[in-house]
């Protein structure tokens, strides 16, 4: 399978809006009932992020993977972070990353890691973060799989 990472461009938008869906449709089915569904709303949101990281180059990496036929397939969405109360105060943070459903176990996701990887050293970056939700086992396994160490866990507690 020929899948190229590249920066996305304007005509990408659209592909990658409907990818960060099914990423909210995939958390919604998992972890029940923390996510809101996908609505026109939550497609308008994710199409201003993604808008956002494009247009701030110099404190954000975005990525996405193409398929021959110039499909978006998987993308990441990042930023560079300063953590002045860190050993390692330049961080390069995930917030978003998804490879289509029903293009998984292609090594897609390890493409865009490491390019994404590549990108933050090229920055500066020394480190790289990501949260990834306990009940998100698939994400968690590749994240593991690839390197990432679990060093925090988050809770909450819902008020009625």
């Amino acid at each position: 399978m020929d899948i190229k990472i590249i920066k996305p461009v304007e005509k990408h938008i659209p592909q990658m809006v409907k990818l960060a869906d099914e990423a909210r449709q995939h958390h919604v089915d998992v972890l029940n009932g923390y996510f809101k569904p996908v609505t026109p709303v939550s497609s308008g949101f994710e199409d201003k992020i993604i808008r956002n990281h494009m247009s701030e180059p110099e404190n954000n990496i975005i990525l996405i993977a193409v398929d021959t036929d110039d499909n978006v397939v998987g993308m990441i969405l990042g930023e560079k972070l300063h953590k002045p109360w860190l050993e390692q105060s330049h961080v390069g943070h995930v917030s978003n990353f998804i490879v289509s459903a029903n293009m998984r176990g292609y090594g897609i996701g390890k493409k865009l890691m490491d390019a994404f990887i590549d990108e933050c050293r090229h920055s500066g970056m020394q480190q790289v973060d990501l949260g990834v939700y306990n009940k998100n086992t698939g994400s968690y396994n590749f994240y593991i799989e690839y390197g990432f160490e679990p060093i925090e866990q988050k809770m909450r507690i819902d008020l009625d």
